[in-house]
């Protein structure tokens, strides 16, 4: 959308300016919105605020976004890393080992070696 497209419609100069300053302005806004999530923002509110928007523009928002996220790790999501159980770690599980599992560590051992965790029950 351009000026001349809006004056072509009959509008005039200040309507036409106003226009186009709403539209680069919701434009702007939605490319931060997809930015952020993008970048796996977990809090969008917290992270808009804190976004300098100082001469901000489409050319230099993802800058903006990546520089946000390296001043403040703790409003984006990481990955979590995955808990290994002893039971994966171990190929011949005794019943000492078993006794040291969590409650997790346990059910992760039924749910994929059932024999093995009813002979350790015993």
């Amino acid at each position: 959308m351009n000026e001349e497209f809006l004056t072509g419609l009959g509008l005039d100069k200040e309507t036409s300016d106003m226009i186009l300053q709403k539209y680069d302005s919701e434009r702007l806004e939605e490319g931060i919105l997809k930015e952020l999530g993008n970048a796996g923002v977990a809090d969008v509110v917290a992270a808009r605020t804190m976004l300098d928007c100082e001469g901000l523009n489409m050319d230099n928002l993802s800058q903006r976004v990546k520089t946000l996220k390296e001043e403040h790790p703790a409003l984006f999501k990481t990955a979590i890393p995955r808990i290994v159980s002893s039971a994966e770690t171990k190929s011949t599980l005794e019943k000492k080992d078993f006794d040291r599992m969590t409650y997790r560590e346990r059910l992760e051992l039924f749910k994929k070696n059932p024999d093995k965790y009813k002979k350790l029950v015993e």
